[in-house]
């Protein structure tokens, strides 16, 4: 069972004639257990309706996530990811929510209230978090760079490369791939995935590219620096890794596999294992070689 509280305010300004917003912050307990499940809080009061004889205005907090308690890892959605499950604010039923306003109010609470969840759970020691969300934009080259060419099931390379493509060939984005962001514990333990140059994705370049978009700065060295005396180096690589101390082969369809910016000579060594040094945010792969 995992506990954290999750703060946040109505909007300033979003008060009308219909809707009165109470001005207070809430701060709300969230008990998270093993599994996929959704949580939903009690109701609280958000404000008051002037036009209905100032009834309370009353919301709760629904959302979907999945922890996996044995290994002290949790994955729910981003803010802007958009998701059938994803948290949000309503009102109980039989409330009046169609009142001018009150959609904007509980749409911009619920956002505030799932960058709490995220910073919460981040902020919790031995915890390692997956955030579920869109891919970066990319520009043109990239985006071909990351298009994978399947015909009749095997991977034939990158779109681009193909000079015999044919009609039934099977184009895959890194839409097919993306699954989001992890943040990992500081000294994290992480190894290689064995054989991951097979990966349709796997550019070296093109991943840290990918990485780096991602997060808005370009890494200039290994995330795991020099640890246990390992001689780091240059250049710098989008490595797929796992978690543990292991390096291992990962089956076709794993969501386990991430890439972390780590050196060549990390990067070509799966006799050694890594830790989460120098950055412990990293990208998380779903599909694994799909």
């Amino acid at each position: 069972m995992l506990e954290v509280t999750i703060s946040f305010a109505p909007p300033v300004g979003q008060g009308n004639t219909f809707v009165e917003l109470a001005g207070s912050k809430y701060n709300i307990p969230v008990t998270l257990v093993d599994g996929t499940n959704t949580f939903t809080s009690d109701d609280f009061a958000i404000g008051s309706l002037p036009s209905f004889q100032n009834r309370q205005l009353m919301a709760r907090i629904t959302f979907q996530y999945t922890y996996d308690e044995a290994a002290h890892l949790i994955t729910v959605d981003g803010t802007d990811f958009a998701a059938e499950n994803s948290i949000s604010l309503v009102n109980p039923p039989g409330e009046t929510s169609e009142l001018p306003g009150i959609e904007a109010v509980l749409r911009g609470m619920a956002g505030e209230a799932n960058e709490s969840l995220i910073n919460s759970l981040q902020m919790r020691q031995g915890l390692i978090v997956r955030v579920r969300t869109d891919p970066p934009v990319l520009s043109v080259d990239d985006y071909q760079k990351l298009l994978a060419v399947y015909r009749d099931g095997p991977h034939q390379g990158l779109f681009g490369e193909i000079d015999d493509g044919a009609a039934d060939d099977v184009v895959q984005a890194i839409q097919s791939t993306w699954g989001g962001v992890v943040t990992f514990n500081v000294n994290e333990n992480f190894a290689n995935v064995i054989d991951s140059t097979g990966d349709p994705k796997i550019d070296g370049l093109t991943w840290i590219v990918l990485w780096a978009n991602q997060f808005q700065y370009y890494p200039t060295i290994c995330s795991s620096l020099n640890y246990l005396g390992f001689p780091c180096g240059q250049p710098i690589f989008g490595g797929h890794v796992i978690l543990g101390t292991v390096a291992q082969r990962v089956a076709t369809g794993s969501n386990s596999v991430y890439i972390m910016p780590i050196c060549q000579q990390h990067n070509n060594n799966d006799k050694t294992y890594m830790a989460a040094i120098t950055n412990q945010n990293g990208i998380w792969l779903k599909n694994y070689m799909r």
